[in-house]
């Protein structure tokens, strides 16, 4: 307990040295002081059968500007009825406080920067994104407690030739620093191409045993990017090395390949994307997955579970796209994907199509289907997803919208497939929205699935979640249950288990 004061102690004390850094540094008189406050509050009560827990966590993010320098701090308060029974987010206690209420505040995150037309600079906890972000992307996404951003120092400077930027910093006992050149765009005289180009270098360390990071290694890089007319073609490639220590390679290299290609012309739109990598699976990159990024719940478990069990240690990918848009309301989509291990037996497949349309600008619908195929190692998966959603606008203020998806899955084992006959389930979702623009918004859910699955103890969820806008504060309220699976945003993927109970989310700006 000593040394978790000691820690929180040092964490407020380095929070009022950025403050105090900042109000010391000379500003000129007609430079102002801006002051911002945005204050996040959590509350979630776990009510199942056997167990009932409780978690709240309150996040306080003060900003401070003046002319070419801004101060930025988080205070994290979080409190844990059992964090060995119920920890939604991702908070590992000592094993001596497990058994009982576990409470903790200190500054989590802090930031001093400078910005003027030559310089970038942040000291203390950062986000970074070079390309696709296979070199190296580190960022937090709240909604999935995602959170890679490096502790140190970061700058960016801004020349005639074009920008270089250099980084060193540390996350969880992973220590990273880094070289990335991107030289200005290049177009041709008459403007119809544009090209840019960019190289990176990154060497990292794993500290611990349980680090993401090996001994040494090193990731070396190049993006190049071309704009021809109504066509637009990417490419990136980086090479792992696993330098070991002493300068002994610890396994052999790894690598990373993603290309995309897009044109659009006359109302139609046509997207290729490729991926091959081989041992390149971390926490600090984020490559684009050649999955489609649905907005559909169903789908979205699917991409998520998919991405667990072929992961970027060995795969190749490839995704296409078309579009054609008839006018601002109406159009119709079409998407193929297929994720393969390039030296295993694991593959997925996809097949997606939807088509958007509208009633006198009164009554918006949408349908669409996929099919997927998902085979890893005896299994097989065949899903058959239907989708529908219809969006009624009542009058300016009141509106409404139904949603329902409804998926038919077999599944079946090479090892018993003689004597077994497949599984055979179904799983449905049906959502009803009202909305009054612009401060409510209520909408009720219900799931149900045929699936017998020990692991789950119910066929049927309920839940109910309002969400509110306050003049700048915003509160969501959700009570019921939700079925557990994966949630998926920009490529990164978590599996929220199932919930019952109570969820209470404020965020107030100030």
């Amino acid at each position: 307990m000593l040394d978790a004061r000691r820690r929180r102690t040092t964490g407020v004390l380095a929070g009022l040295a950025v403050f105090s850094l900042i109000a010391a540094l000379p500003a000129r008189a007609q430079d102002p002081l801006y002051l911002s406050a945005v204050n996040k509050f959590e509350y979630r009560r776990l009510d199942q059968e056997a167990v009932r827990e409780d978690a709240l966590r309150n996040r306080l993010e003060v900003t401070a500007s003046q002319g070419i320098f801004t101060a930025w701090v988080r205070l994290e308060a979080l409190s844990l009825s059992n964090a060995q029974t119920y920890d939604p987010y991702g908070f590992i206690a000592d094993e001596d406080l497990t058994t009982k209420r576990v409470e903790e505040s200190k500054v989590t995150r802090r930031q001093l920067s400078i910005s003027t037309e030559r310089l970038d600079a942040q000291v203390g906890d950062w986000s970074h994104i070079f390309g696709r972000g296979l070199a190296l992307s580190v960022f937090e996404e709240e909604e999935l407690n995602w959170d890679t951003r490096l502790d140190g120092a970061r700058a960016e400077l801004h020349g005639k030739v074009g920008d270089a930027t250099l980084l060193a910093g540390t996350n969880e006992g992973n220590r990273f620093r880094g070289l990335f050149l991107e030289p200005n765009s290049w177009s041709s005289s008459n403007g119809l191409i544009d090209a840019r180009a960019g190289v990176s270098f990154v060497e990292a360390w794993g500290a611990e045993r349980n680090t993401d990071i090996g001994p040494r290694e090193q990731h070396a890089g190049a993006l190049g990017e071309v704009v021809v007319g109504p066509a637009t073609f990417y490419g990136e490639y980086v090479e792992r090395d696993f330098v070991g220590k002493d300068g002994v390679g610890a396994a052999s290299p790894g690598h990373g390949t993603f290309a995309s290609g897009e044109v659009s012309l006359e109302g139609f739109s046509f997207a290729a994307e490729f991926r091959e990598m081989l041992r390149f699976e971390h926490n600090y990159h984020d490559p684009p997955t050649t999955l489609r990024q649905h907005t559909w719940t169903l789908l979205n478990r699917v991409n998520g579970t998919v991405l667990s069990d072929i992961p970027d240690d060995d795969v190749q990918g490839g995704l296409f796209t078309a579009e054609y848009a008839v006018d601002a309301f109406t159009t119709f989509q079409a998407s193929w994907a297929r994720l393969i291990q390039d030296r295993g037996d694991d593959e997925f497949f996809e097949l997606f199509a939807e088509a958007k349309s509208n009633w006198q600008e009164q009554v918006f619908g949408t349908l669409a289907a996929a099919e997927s195929e998902l085979h890893i190692g005896n299994t097989f998966e065949e899903r058959i997803t239907k989708l529908g959603e219809a969006i009624f606008h009542l009058n300016e203020q009141n509106s409404a919208s139904f949603i329902v998806e409804w998926a038919d899955v077999q599944e079946s084992n090479a090892a018993t497939q003689a004597f077994e006959y497949p599984k055979e389930y179904r799983d449905r979702i049906f959502a009803l929205t009202w909305g009054r623009s612009p401060w409510l918004t209520v909408t009720a859910t219900v799931e149900d699935t045929t699936e017998d699955d020990p692991a789950e103890d119910k066929e049927r969820w309920f839940n109910v979640l309002a969400e509110l806008n306050l003049g700048g504060n915003d509160v969501s309220v959700s009570l019921g249950s939700e079925r557990g699976g994966w949630k998926c945003t920009g490529g990164v993927c978590f599996f929220e288990p199932e919930f019952e109970g109570l969820k209470v989310k404020w965020t107030g700006r100030f």
